[in-house]
Formats: C-alpha cells, sequence, structure tokens
C-alpha cells in the first residue's frame, strides 16, 4: 500500500522550486536575515542562524531582482532542524497561509529562468 504516499510525496517534489532567495521574517516581533532554499505555492523551507519555534506565526518577506517589490507572506512555522552541516545555520519549514498572485509569478518566473540556479547552502 506504498502507491498513494508515494504518489502524493512525488507530486509534493514537483510543486517545490529549489532557489536561493534571500529573505527576511519576522518572529515574536523580532526580524532576522535567511534564505529561501525551496519554494512553492503552500510553503517555502529556509536557512537561518536563527530558528523561530515551531508552530509559531510568522512574516516572510523574500527578496529577489525577479520581483517589482519585497513580497510579504504570513504564515506558520511547521518544521525545523537546528545545525545544519558546519555552518552553524538551521533550516525551517514555513507553511504559508495563502498564495498571493506574486508568489505564482514569481515561481513561474524561477521556472522559466534558468540564470537563476541555485547555489550550494
Amino acid at each position: 500500500m506504498h502507491g498513494p504516499n508515494l504518489t502524493a510525496q512525488d507530486r509534493r517534489r514537483m510543486s517545490r522550486i529549489a532557489t536561493r532567495l534571500d529573505c527576511r521574517f519576522e518572529s515574536s516581533g523580532i526580524s532576522r536575515d535567511g534564505v529561501v532554499i525551496d519554494l512553492s505555492l503552500e510553503g517555502a523551507y529556509v536557512s537561518s542562524s536563527f530558528i523561530p519555534p515551531e508552530d509559531g506565526r510568522i512574516r516572510l518577506t523574500i527578496l529577489s531582482d525577479l520581483l517589482k517589490r519585497p513580497l510579504a507572506i504570513e504564515g506558520r512555522v511547521r518544521r525545523w532542524h537546528v545545525g545544519m552541516a558546519e555552518s552553524g545555520k538551521g533550516r525551517f519549514g514555513v507553511k504559508f497561509d495563502h498564495a498571493p498572485i506574486d508568489l505564482a509569478d514569481l515561481i513561474r518566473r524561477l521556472v522559466n529562468n534558468p540564470s537563476k540556479e541555485p547555489r550550494s547552502d
């Protein structure tokens, strides 16, 4: 009975775009810097030296030259991993409350712009 689970996982992987976009996020009234390392219409995975609390509210602002202006999206922290590799950074997932139209446009531009390839973290 692995078929449906594998299909759902494949769909999820295909909807994510590997990227490297600077961002700022606000959690508990504190603003921090980070890097979006994958992005979808439902959420993002962020690398940062500060990890917000799991299930905490967050405002993620994506900064990219592919956008006319910074893109701010509200959501919740869903999972996190502390101390990835020797960088001292951790990673956390954000599930967005909604997908603004500017997010769909950014994802389309990332998919169609091969010069914006992700770099290693």
